[in-house]
């Protein structure tokens, strides 16, 4: 039985309640005399329920709780290990049905937009400036072609510490790209950091927020460490007309620390590690913004050094996302040679990055995710069908 295709006759009912709407997929025998199983053939059976029950909406983008609950019994005698990859994928339809009303970039925006507007009344400057965060260290390497439009450096240290500075420009105003930074549990930024956690503890001011962030680590050698957890203070200070400095500093256990958070630091079972980086943004136009990264990172004494440097590399990555990420709004009717450039480098497929595991397929559906994020690269590809 274990080989043998499945089969199953369900009776699909759809009912409307006052707040929600419940879809009931059960078992039934009323078909069975016209659709009769197959020979060689087993009948499983299943049972699921989804429930959709309206939320709050996002500015004027209606949001959607589901619940889905199933069961199913394929019948004969399935290994452990089969049945619990086929119900992954039987439930990953909820994640498809997820991206098929995906509203991300919208979300995102609102968001954005919010956030700006707290900042254009912003009157106080900092005392600060923050000139000391960005001067450069000694025997310090540059990291060619890490990203493109980049000018990246960094220095590891040994024993898991290591330093990381990053410079690019961003097709944004300034303040677009500090409400980018500073939402920091947005999906654009879930997307791309790979950090399996992005929580905002507690909002402490208008400007200031304990955040925490969980991360795995690699090795150079592709093997997994144990993961790490940062928890921050990060503040916002405008520092003139033309500059802002977003500071994410290392959260120490003090008094001015909630009791609360000071509890879950503590008792939190994850390997603690620490960051403090600085971003400086730079006005250079309306549509234009410099942005520079720095990070020192502290990941534990028994960090190899290519797993500290591979840590480097994804935390300045930040920078580099914000850059990607405008650049995938920007219409073909507004292309500049250097966003062409940069999702020129982005077309680029490096089968060497994934050691020559990765065949022609995965290829293929790297091109069309990459044409599916920008809206330049959509725009051709609808006039182009070909080119992907």
């Amino acid at each position: 039985f274990f080989l043998n295709p499945r089969e199953g006759r369900q009776k699909v009912t759809w009912k409307k309640e006052e707040n929600r709407v419940v879809i009931n997929f059960s078992d039934t025998q009323d078909v069975m005399v016209e659709y009769p199983v197959k020979e060689g053939s087993v009948l499983a059976s299943a049972h699921s329920v989804w429930i959709f029950e309206p939320q709050e909406p996002i500015g004027e983008i209606p949001q959607t709780a589901l619940t889905f609950t199933t069961r199913v019994d394929a019948g004969g005698n399935i290994p452990t290990a089969t049945a619990n990859y086929n119900m992954k994928k039987f439930l990953s339809q909820v994640s498809d049905l997820r991206k098929k009303f995906d509203k991300t970039i919208k979300i995102d925006v609102y968001n954005r937009l919010q956030i700006i507007k707290k900042m254009t009344k912003i009157t106080k400057k900092s005392a600060k400036t923050f000139a000391k965060d960005f001067k450069d260290i000694n025997e310090k390497e540059k990291v060619e072609g890490a990203y493109p439009l980049a000018e990246t450096w960094l220095k590891v240290k040994g024993k898991g510490k290591g330093w990381g500075k990053i410079t690019v420009k961003v097709k944004a105003s300034i303040l677009e790209t500090a409400a980018f930074f500073w939402n920091f549990e947005s999906r654009a930024h879930h997307d791309t950091t790979g950090d399996i956690k992005r929580v905002i503890e507690q909002v402490v001011g208008e400007w200031e927020m304990i955040v925490r962030r969980t991360q795995e680590l690699q090795s150079k050698l592709g093997f997994w460490h144990k993961e790490r957890e940062f928890w921050n203070r990060m503040r916002l200070h405008r520092v003139d007309r033309n500059t802002i400095v977003i500071s994410v500093k290392q959260l120490k256990r003090g008094r001015e620390v909630p009791t609360k958070i000071m509890e879950r630091m503590i008792m939190g079972k994850t390997h603690k590690a620490k960051e403090n980086a600085t971003i400086r943004l730079t006005k250079r136009g309306e549509k234009e913004t410099k942005v520079e990264f720095v990070t020192r990172l502290d990941l534990g004494r028994n960090v190899s050094d290519g797993a500290t440097r591979l840590a480097l590399e994804k935390h300045l990555n930040a920078a580099a996302d914000v850059q990607r990420y405008f650049n995938n709004l920007v219409k073909l009717e507004d292309m500049a040679n250097e966003v062409g450039e940069a999702l020129g480098a982005d077309l680029v497929w490096d089968g060497g990055q994934f050691g020559g595991r990765k065949s022609r397929k995965d290829k293929e559906e790297y091109m069309k995710e990459v044409c599916k994020q920008s809206t330049a690269l959509r725009e051709v590809v609808k006039k182009y069908p070909w080119f992907v």
